[in-house]
């Protein structure tokens, strides 16, 4: 995936109803993953920036949100279509 500058598109983020379907709470979790997967290596994957995967602690601290929390919200924004998991699935098991 080619690396953007970082810009945030108001209107694809206001436009998207798969993103406009799911809670407050969860469209922040996937803006503050947004902005940790921008700083990744791989680019767009959660990770950290020298590529060792997040754990459910170092995700939870990134983003605020208790671990349970953060299964509820990415398990709302996978069955609205808003992201997809591969091999970090069995992270989120809570």
């Amino acid at each position: 995936m080619k690396q953007t500058d970082g810009q945030f598109y108001r209107e694809m983020w206001q436009t998207d109803e798969a993103l406009r379907s799911c809670s407050s709470e969860a469209k922040g979790l996937f803006a503050q993953l947004i902005f940790v997967m921008h700083e990744a290596a791989p680019y767009s994957c959660l990770s950290l920036r020298d590529g060792r995967p997040l754990d459910a602690a170092q995700l939870s601290l990134l983003t605020g949100a208790s671990p349970r929390k953060l299964c509820r919200l990415i398990e709302e924004l996978e069955n609205a279509g808003v992201l997809s998991r591969n091999s970090w699935a069995q992270f989120f098991s809570v």
